[in-house]
């Protein structure tokens, strides 16, 4: 009756999760080596990935000099300036990418075919009162 929801099973099951992984007792079975294995691997990534990343802003701001940053660097933008590239990702995102000028111009547009049908709408509601009042 206790594991009746899903949110209970779910803190169970983590519970027992960040135990394990918590523990250093030389007295685990053998999937508790499995399991520091798995643990080292994700704190290894997590600290170097951290490591690059400190770096990287480190570089941009020229404190540090990392020529393979800024190769990194030149290339991403050069892949993200590609037409190409542009297109590939409008077309997988499902998504049009557009100048902030562009944008200004077609939210304006918008703001105005807004306010103009809401103007015809108006004079429609005007026009069909004023039928209304004639035909009776």
């Amino acid at each position: 009756a206790a594991f009746s929801r899903p949110m209970a099973i779910f803190q169970k099951v983590m519970e027992h999760a960040v135990a394990r992984v918590s523990t250093d007792d030389e007295s685990q079975d053998d999937t508790g080596g499995f399991i520091v294995i798995i643990k080292d691997c994700f704190i290894g990534m997590v600290f170097g990935l951290l490591t690059i990343s400190c770096l990287i802003f480190l570089d941009h701001h020229n404190i540090i000099h990392l020529q393979s940053a800024h190769n990194f660097r030149e290339a991403a933008f050069q892949s993200l300036n590609n037409p190409e590239t542009i297109a590939n990702l409008e077309e997988s995102s499902g998504m049009k990418f557009m100048t902030s000028e562009q944008y200004n111009s077609w939210q304006k547009e918008i703001d105005e075919a807004i306010s103009k049908m809401e103007s015809a709408k108006q004079k429609l509601e005007d026009r069909t009162k004023e039928a209304e009042t004639k035909s009776t």
